[in-house]
């Protein structure tokens, strides 16, 4: 009983969808596209139905529907949009604020889900400190550390563990592409000109 009243309302708002994709193309430059959509829902049995005292449907074209609901204008739909995204952002904050956009993907998705609030607080392991020294991995952490979570609990509680900002996984995927006689000691500067042929090394010898 419940599934099949669902199914029926998800048809509801989809046939209610198109009534308002179709008045969202009347304004636009897809004119070919908004005649052919047109077409396609006065000849199919799409729109929605008007039900009478009886409770008999009868079929609606778009005059019928629009004469119905004059409240809604060509831009309705974009302000659902839009309201969707400011609605959703005080429930659930995005991962980057005031870039709203309804292609986003995890945290900057409309469909974003409450499990999602979780990763909003990994920072706070990062920032966290016990004797001065960071959190053993978060039960999260599936791959490597996020280095912009890293440098901003840095910047918050103080210096971190070599094997935050430098994990060992890193180093995975690394090749060896050339090996070159140079300093017989230690170099920690490197440097890359602009067209990747020369490499600049610095070495500091220490004097006592």
């Amino acid at each position: 009983m419940s599934s099949e009243a669902g199914t029926s309302k998800g048809n509801e708002i989809v046939t209610e969808l198109y009534f308002l994709i179709q008045k969202c193309l009347s304004v636009s430059p897809l004119k070919e596209t908004h005649q052919m959509l047109v077409k396609e829902l006065e000849s199919s049995n799409i729109l929605p139905n008007r039900l009478d005292w009886k409770g008999n449907e009868h079929r609606r074209n778009l005059a019928e529907l629009e004469k119905h609901y004059p409240h809604i204008g060509p831009d309705y739909l974009l302000k659902i949009c839009s309201r969707l995204g400011c609605i959703l952002d005080r429930e659930l904050p995005p991962s980057i604020k005031r870039a709203p956009s309804l292609l986003g993907a995890g945290r900057q998705s409309l469909l974003r889900r409450t499990d999602h609030k979780r990763c909003n607080n990994a920072q706070l392991y990062y920032a966290a400190r016990i004797h001065g020294k960071p959190l053993l991995d978060p039960p999260f952490l599936k791959s490597t550390h996020n280095i912009v979570n890293v440098c901003i609990g840095r910047q918050m509680s103080g210096p971190t563990t070599r094997h935050l900002v430098v994990g060992s996984s890193r180093y995975a995927n690394l090749q060896l592409q050339r090996r070159t006689l140079g300093h017989l000691s230690a170099v920690y500067c490197l440097l890359f000109d602009r067209t990747g042929r020369f490499i600049v090394t610095v070495w500091v010898q220490m004097i006592c």
